[in-house]
């Protein structure tokens, strides 16, 4: 009996823990909308815009002209946009669920095979809260990490089995389509280089390099065909962001070595990233020339000494975590309330698991999907009250959601400065105003009317060059 039991056991936890993979992830391919950064919108879905001839490139970012972008990254999200430009007419909402799909699909089998090796993986793949907000963005950071992380595991098999050459061939190439979508990436397959000269395996080292170079020729017959001509991307990649440094002056600008540190605490609600931070550091000085530390120490140091930083860099990384994490608990399970700390860092993820799969990316999709929606005829313009003109947020014109509403921005001094006809304001005092005024009719809000209405006076609402808290009001 007691063998019987165990038995299910084993097979009944990967499937539970897979069931909820499952679960949170459909739930975010379905309620996740938008773009962590207006990168992952306009180095996609902007670009294949201007392919098909719907949106102009003055209209576009200025990585455009420089030919910045590769067209691998959206190669993958072209056919559907095409079809539906051609054939199917299809809602930018129903092909931007379409696309995530694809990405969630590529993780969740990333995740099922780093997991045959290590089946406790699978355990904090489910749970760690950040996972399905991540898989459901079609960023080059996420789509190269998990890309590299599905060559490093065939790569770690192969090593074991001593693959031959067509099957180390297209390790190789796995490896290269992460690194031509994610240039970055480049920095991790040096680091793997590394573990396998020191094994002896020069060999091997060669064909992976043969794969990946056939990446990149794959990837420039790319951007020949996108760009219209031939051209170097990765080139024109580090010339534009590091030799003549825009990365720094048309970004958030120069930031300490030290950012990524309190930003990812901040990001993660401190305690699943002081965990993160703890695994590293552990990983690093416990096992300095291990596998794990030679792909993930180089490039954490090479985003620390650039200028500029921002927390998606290291979305690359994402697909190691459990694998670091369970590093870190063996080397601390014998000490004691190790066991209390893990459950109950596990705990806290669960709690914030659903959050992250329900919430949107970014305020200004969630306003375009009700738009669409309650948009009557007769309307031709938006009046707001915020920072920033929904319709072109970064002074940018997402053509993507916003050329099919026919409307045009119109700043509006306050909530109460009488408007005919769509009005969109930020914040709970704005909100307050109009529900008190009675005059607008509350057509939609970001967040359920119930928070607006019980905002706590002490908690001030987010400010920035963005809007958080909007509603959407109709006035006569």
């Amino acid at each position: 009996m007691s063998e019987t039991i165990r038995a299910t056991r084993v097979i009944a936890g990967p499937r539970l823990w897979f069931g909820l993979l499952l679960v949170t992830h459909a739930l975010a391919v379905l309620c996740s909308r938008g773009y962590f950064q207006f990168d992952e919108h306009y180095q996609v879905l902007e670009l294949i815009q201007w392919k098909l001839g719907l949106t102009q490139a003055a209209d576009m970012r200025w990585a455009l002209g420089e030919r910045m972008r590769p067209w691998l990254h959206p190669l993958p999200f072209f056919p559907l946009e095409w079809l539906s430009l051609h054939v199917f007419g299809l809602s930018p909402f129903v092909k931007t669920t379409v696309h995530r799909s694809l990405v969630a699909a590529l993780a969740l089998y990333v995740m099922s095979r780093r997991s045959r090796r290590e089946p406790a993986q699978l355990a904090l793949y489910a749970t760690l809260f950040f996972y399905p907000f991540l898989d459901a963005r079609i960023s080059s950071e996420v789509i190269g990490g998990w890309l590299f992380a599905l060559g490093d595991s065939l790569d770690e098999d192969q090593e074991d089995a001593r693959a031959g050459v067509w099957a180390t061939l297209g390790c190789g190439l796995v490896l290269g389509l992460a690194a031509v979508i994610r240039l970055h990436v480049l920095v991790c397959f040096a680091g793997l280089l590394v573990h396998h000269v020191r094994r002896g395996a020069l060999r091997r080292c060669g064909l992976l390099c043969l794969g990946v170079l056939s990446a990149y020729v794959l990837g420039a017959a790319c951007d020949a065909w996108g760009y219209g001509t031939f051209t170097v991307v990765p080139w024109n990649y580090v010339y534009q962001n590091i030799v003549l440094g825009k990365a720094v002056r048309f970004g958030s600008g120069a930031s300490p070595w030290y950012w990524y540190v309190p930003a990812l605490l901040r990001a993660t609600l401190y305690l699943p990233g002081l965990a993160l931070i703890a695994a590293l550091l552990c990983q690093w000085l416990r096992r300095p020339l291990s596998r794990l530390s030679l792909i993930t120490l180089p490039f954490v140091l090479l985003h620390f000494a650039v200028a500029h930083k921002e927390l998606r860099y290291l979305f690359v990384l994402a697909p190691f975590a459990p694998a670091l994490l369970l590093s870190l608990w063996r080397a601390l399970r014998h000490i004691r309330f190790a066991r209390a700390a893990a459950a109950g860092c596990m705990a806290f993820n669960l709690v914030l698991l659903l959050p992250a799969a329900l919430h949107d990316a970014d305020p200004e999709v969630s306003l375009y999907a009700t738009l669409h929606t309650h948009k009557a005829p007769s309307d031709r313009s938006l009046g707001f009250v915020s920072d920033t003109n929904p319709l072109g947020p970064w002074r940018l014109h997402p053509s993507y959601y916003v050329n099919d509403l026919g409307l045009t921005g119109q700043r509006v001094p306050t909530p109460t400065t009488p408007v005919h006809g769509l009005l969109m304001v930020d914040g709970p005092d704005a909100y307050v105003q109009l529900r008190d005024a009675a005059r607008c009719e509350l057509i939609a809000t970001r967040y359920p009317r119930s928070i607006l209405d019980h905002w706590p006076s002490w908690l001030p609402p987010n400010r920035g060059p963005w809007f958080k808290l909007w509603s959407l009001w109709r006035c006569p």
